[in-house]
């Protein structure tokens, strides 16, 4: 069999397995495939933030000054209200005598929090999520330990490292050359009794030299054949020889399913992961090397 051929036939995943079919078709676009929004180069994105607002693989919007966004589409925020509050003028609830309303004020805090006067500092506001972008680690991700404990709560992404986010192209090639790699991620997890809800938006870029030792055709057809899980790659020759590539990758993930814990293994769908949750922290990583989830993941209890 010849290396073309090879390329034809290698399963190539990342985030789960993805069949590397032959470059006869054309990958799909972010407006086809994006449940989100896509941005200026794309991109799909959550399309739940103030920064990047949108639906149904629509282009991102930025809301405006005193907007939020709310089910992909900026919307203003509610006047405060005007109510029979004995106390202050900013609650329109029943309540006398506090500075904000708990949990059925206006657009001052309909969150949990009750009596502070100010809108809520955190990732959840006026009812609408403000999630962090956290950056990307690569590479050395230290141990994760394994403890198990109770996962019921919202926990928020405050770090990221992946082990090898180009592992399953090392398979095709264990001498490929990393250049760059780059990456944000946004999302929480919120785990009741029985299901847990993910919403996570992670999107990576990076470059990588194939040689010719591993590669011999045109870079045009491995271009293609990347794109397959790369939608938007680019291969061009290299001056040393070989193909660089270039490419990017957005997961994105909001979905509600069952889970099940059997140690300190948490079992969600296919999906098998090793955590650590102790009151006010959660570290987890897949079980499957060639996940977008395998290094070690960190988030804060909400």
């Amino acid at each position: 069999m010849n290396r073309v051929a090879r390329w034809t036939l290698v399963v190539l995943s990342l985030g789960g397995a993805v069949l590397l079919a032959p470059s006869c078709g054309q990958a799909r676009s972010c407006a086809e495939t994006c449940e989100g929004c896509c941005d200026a180069e794309g991109i799909c994105r959550l399309g739940t933030t103030v920064q990047a607002c949108g639906a149904a693989g629509e282009a991102c919007g930025a809301c405006g000054s005193g907007q939020v966004c709310e089910a992909g589409a900026c919307a203003a925020v509610a006047p405060v209200d005007a109510g029979t509050d004995a106390g202050t003028g900013q609650d329109a609830g029943s309540d006398a005598g506090t500075a904000a309303d708990a949990g059925q004020g206006g657009a001052q805090d309909a969150g949990s929090d009750a009596g502070t006067s100010a809108p809520d500092a955190g990732v959840v506001d006026g009812g609408t999520e403000q999630l962090p972008t956290i950056p990307v680690q690569f590479g050395s991700c230290g141990t994760l330990s394994a403890c198990g404990g109770s996962l019921q709560g919202s926990w928020v992404y405050d770090s990221y490292c992946l082990a090898d986010v180009f592992a399953p192209v090392r398979q095709l090639c264990s001498s490929i050359a990393v250049t760059a790699e780059a990456g944000t991620v946004v999302g929480k997890l919120d785990f009741n009794a029985t299901t847990v809800t993910r919403k996570l938006d992670l999107q990576i870029s990076g470059s990588f030299l194939v040689p010719t030792t591993c590669w011999a055709g045109q870079c045009s057809m491995l271009q293609g054949l990347v794109a397959n899980n790369f939608p938007g790659a680019t291969c061009t020759s290299a001056a040393a020889g070989g193909c660089e590539c270039n490419v990017t990758r957005g997961y994105l993930r909001n979905d509600t399913s069952p889970y099940t814990v059997t140690g300190s293994q948490v079992q969600v769908g296919s999906d098998t992961y090793e955590y650590c949750a102790t009151s006010s922290t959660l570290q987890y990583r897949s079980t499957n090397p060639n996940s977008l989830e395998y290094g070690v993941l960190g988030l804060t209890r909400q």
